[in-house]
């Protein structure tokens, strides 16, 4: 049985948290990244406006695709609306045995990424940029499940 040294394991966890078709990124990144956005989903679900917060841009925008009989339709909000519903609990009703928290990044380059959310009810794509040291949510779009999914 082959041993790996501590990168060549570090590179193997990486990959293999990424996701199908997903882009290996450098493990410190990867988990950077996955934690915002787990910042972003479980401050939703737990009401927790402060964590929502420190995962977003302030000029964060928001948009929803149109349900299916609506397709032109796009709803936007920013981030200040986002903070506002966490705090108020919306995502918090969800029942914690549902709660689905499945996080991909998908891409990295350079001082942005791509990464997925998949969410008891929604998916979301997040776009991310790195502000120094800190990764933030730029964008996101959304669009819940099909029916029966």
């Amino acid at each position: 049985m082959k041993r790996l040294n501590a990168a060549g394991l570090a590179l193997v966890m990486g990959a293999a948290s990424l996701g199908a078709n997903a882009v290996p990124c450098e493990p410190e990144t990867c988990t950077a990244l996955k934690a915002v956005a787990l910042d972003y989903i479980d401050g939703w679900y737990d009401g927790n406006a402060a964590r929502m917060k420190q995962s977003l841009h302030p000029q964060l925008v928001k948009r929803a695709l149109g349900p299916a009989g609506n397709e032109g339709a796009l709803d936007e909000m920013g981030a200040d609306g986002l903070i506002f519903y966490t705090g108020k609990g919306i995502g918090a009703t969800t029942d914690p045995a549902r709660r689905r928290a499945e996080v991909t990044v998908l891409d990295v380059s350079g001082d942005m990424a791509a990464v997925k959310v998949v969410a008891t009810d929604w998916v979301d794509y997040l776009q991310m940029g790195r502000f120094g040291a800190n990764w933030k949510i730029v964008n996101v779009v959304w669009e819940r499940h099909p029916p029966g999914k």
